[in-house]
């Protein structure tokens, strides 16, 4: 599961690195150790926000992350655009790390609707995280001059494709997951219905 995420980190790390030490190389402008603490520098801050956002995000109203907000609903024509993209085959390659917050949605364990609510819920909260993480990575920009950007640029862009992916997915999974709770919702009415026609009946007869 986390080998993709981890190769990709792996690579655009030694790409950047490697980028680094020949600018170093081919114009001394700056010392050995900058060049190489750099691309560190920047995968540690990118990882240390996505944590701290976490924490302030779900400080915000629960309202925010309603899925009947305009924002999260997903139509017909959205849902086949992601599947054009390969959603089914690649999604069980990117992490799922929804667990470490008390919630996994690796797999759906129930279809009790208190438990699909939350679920909904988990797929909005992990959207917003994950967007906001990938476009706030790029503050990290604000360490560096203009001229040094290429020293974390490559990571800052993979970063945001990275979050990009987990969007996706939550995305794609809550448009199926509405219409499970929406059924589940309307059969617990109708159960409700007839129990208290049962129960009307019964006083009757007891009358």
């Amino acid at each position: 599961m986390f080998g993709f995420y981890s190769l990709t980190i792996f690579f655009t790390m030694l790409l950047d690195l490697a980028l680094s030490i020949g600018v170093y190389f081919r114009t001394n402008s700056y010392s050995l150790a900058f060049a190489i603490i750099s691309p560190f520098f920047c995968l540690l801050y990118v990882l240390i926000l996505l944590g701290i956002l976490d924490l302030v995000l779900r400080l915000l109203p629960k309202s925010f992350y309603d899925y009947k907000n305009k924002y999260f609903i997903v139509n017909k024509t959205e849902l086949k655009f992601y599947e054009k993209l390969g959603v089914k085959k690649w999604k069980i390659k990117v992490p799922e790390l929804g667990a470490t917050g008390g919630f996994s949605k690796k797999h759906l364990s129930s279809l009790d609707t208190a438990y699909l609510q939350k679920f909904i819920y988990e797929t909005c909260f992990g959207e917003i995280l994950h967007l906001t993480g990938g476009i706030l990575g790029f503050t990290c920009l604000l360490f560096f001059t203009p001229n040094r950007y290429f020293f974390v640029l490559p990571i800052l862009v993979v970063n945001l494709i990275l979050n990009l992916l987990p969007c996706i997915i939550q995305r794609y999974n809550r448009y199926k997951l509405v219409l499970v709770y929406n059924y589940r919702i309307k059969r617990e009415q109708r159960n409700i219905v007839l129990d208290d026609i049962e129960q009307e009946d019964l006083n009757c007869n007891l009358g």
